[in-house]
C-alpha cells in the first residue's frame, strides 16, 4: 500500500507516487492517506520541493505537479529560495531571475501557489505581482526597503507614496504624477477603485473565503 510506504519512510520521494503524476491515481492515494489522518497538501512556491515531501505529519505536493512550467525554471526558483522566502517581494525578484515570466507567475498566484502570502485575496495578489513587474529598479529597491512597514503590501505603499509625496533613497521624489498614470494604463487587472480621480486607493481588507 502506498500509505504504508509513506508512513514508514522518513524521506518521501515522488517515485512512491505514479510516475505519470496522474491526478486520478493521486486522488486514489489521497483517499487512502485520509485513513491515517494524513493530508495531501497543495503545491506552494514557498513550501514545496520539486518532488512530493513530508511536511509535519502530512504530504506536500511537489512543484513538478504544476503543468505548463518547466522543471528547470522551478529548480532555478528554488535555488533562490534557500529554506523559504521571507516575503512575497523575494518571490517576485527570484521569479524574474529564474526566468518565470509575469503571465505564468500571475497564473500561479491566482491558482493558489502563493497562498503563503495572501493577506487579502488572490486577485489582489495578482495585482501586486503585475504592479511590481512594471516598477523600475530604483522603485523596486525603495519599495523593498519600505516593505516591512507595510506588511509588504505594494498597493498600500503606492497609495501612501502618492498621498504623502515621499522621496526615495536618493532624496528625489519617488513617483512623479505621470508615473501613477502609467500604473493605471499598464496594469491589466487594476480595479476601478484604483482608477478614480483621486488616484490609488487602498483596497478594503478582505479575508480569504
Amino acid at each position: 500500500m502506498y500509505s504504508a510506504q509513506i508512513r514508514s519512510s522518513r524521506t518521501f520521494r515522488q517515485k512512491q507516487f505514479p510516475s505519470s503524476n496522474s491526478h486520478e491515481e493521486i486522488a486514489k492515494i489521497s483517499q487512502e492517506l485520509s485513513h491515517f489522518d494524513i493530508e495531501l497538501l497543495p503545491p506552494d512556491l514557498n513550501k514545496s520541493d520539486i518532488d512530493f515531501k513530508i511536511e509535519g505529519k502530512n504530504i506536500r505536493y511537489g512543484l513538478n505537479s504544476i503543468k505548463g512550467v518547466s522543471t528547470k525554471v522551478l529548480e532555478s526558483l528554488l535555488e533562490f529560495r534557500e529554506d523559504s522566502f521571507s516575503n512575497k517581494y523575494e518571490i517576485f525578484l527570484a521569479a524574474k531571475k529564474a526566468g518565470l515570466n509575469i503571465g505564468t507567475l500571475s497564473a500561479l498566484a491566482q491558482a493558489g501557489l502563493l497562498d503563503s502570502f495572501v493577506k487579502h485575496n488572490r486577485p489582489r495578489l495578482v495585482l501586486e505581482v503585475q504592479t511590481f513587474n512594471i516598477l523600475t529598479d530604483r522603485e523596486k529597491r525603495n519599495l523593498v526597503a519600505m516593505g516591512a512597514n507595510y506588511d509588504y503590501d505594494i498597493i498600500t505603499i503606492i497609495h501612501d507614496l502618492k498621498k504623502q509625496d515621499m522621496v526615495g533613497d536618493d532624496n528625489r521624489k519617488l513617483f512623479a504624477e505621470k508615473r501613477f498614470e502609467t500604473f493605471k494604463k499598464t496594469t491589466p487587472f487594476l480595479p476601478q477603485s484604483l482608477r478614480s480621480k483621486g488616484g490609488f486607493k487602498a483596497l478594503p481588507l478582505k479575508e480569504n473565503s
